[in-house]
């Protein structure tokens, strides 16, 4: 395949992706100050008791505003052009300034037929990052679950430590995230099955327009309802195996 130039990836994920690395980075902080509050004597160390207890708040309060900022501006602003560009491809109109290169992989000339091949595409290499990624957030949760457990089976355990233990396991940051992962990771299978054989029963038509769109809406909801940005570096990782994979599907298909 040619090189695919990605310029919204560099210019509207890449801020995403280290916003949200940032906001981690806070949530991890945050857990440690929280452990190291514990620790503290406040009658003993009063000076430093204080100056952890508003680092705390202090971080606390940026990762909101950084969290805030990931939902209401640099999310909705990646997917909004990365939807453009998805449309400005199918109809061969340019609906921003923004546009990639060999992106989208297919021969289709018409947007009936150029839709459901992108979708198909945008979901084989979505449902493939995010089956990667979860494999990690399994491990990660699966080790947090265990320290709580053996935390709580301990009777010896403070009960404050079991407490903000629990807070990190169901926080957004680790249950949540893996949750959503799983479950968009779940969709984007269903998507590409769907899409899948949609186009192998080569059927034209309205009804073929109408699921076809549909299901590519479908695609976008749930990106959007799971909040999860599919990552870069698992993507690059793969990409030569998917691109052969990809490269087979639509010999098959006559894409």
């Amino acid at each position: 395949m040619d090189k695919k130039i990605d310029t919204i990836r560099e210019k509207y994920f890449s801020p995403l992706e280290r916003m949200e690395l940032l906001g981690s980075f806070l949530f991890y902080i945050s857990a440690i100050l929280s452990f190291i509050i514990l620790l503290i004597d406040e009658s003993m160390y009063p000076k430093i008791y204080d100056i952890i207890q508003i680092s705390f708040l202090l971080v606390v309060f940026v990762l909101c505003i950084v969290s805030i900022s990931i939902r209401l501006h640099f999310s909705p602003r990646a997917q909004e052009y990365r939807y453009k560009d998805f449309l400005s491809h199918a109809y061969k109109l340019p609906l921003g300034e923004e546009q990639t290169k060999k992106y989208y992989n297919n021969n289709q000339d018409i947007p009936v037929k150029c839709i459901p091949a992108q979708t198909l595409e945008n979901s084989f290499y979505s449902k493939n990052t995010a089956l990667e990624m979860v494999k990690n957030e399994r491990v990660k949760v699966a080790s947090y679950v265990f320290i709580w457990l053996v935390a709580m089976l301990n009777r010896s355990t403070d009960l404050a430590w079991i407490s903000i233990v629990a807070q990190l396991v169901l926080s957004e940051q680790i249950l949540s995230r893996w949750l959503r992962i799983e479950w968009l990771g779940f969709k984007f299978e269903r998507t590409f099955d769907d899409i899948f054989r949609l186009i192998q029963g080569g059927k034209d038509g309205n009804f073929f327009e109408v699921n076809t769109l549909e299901i590519a809406g479908r695609y976008e909801m749930a990106k959007s309802n799971a909040g999860i940005t599919l990552s870069s570096k698992i993507f690059d990782e793969s990409k030569e195996k998917m691109d052969k994979e990809w490269k087979g599907i639509r010999k098959l298909l006559g894409l």
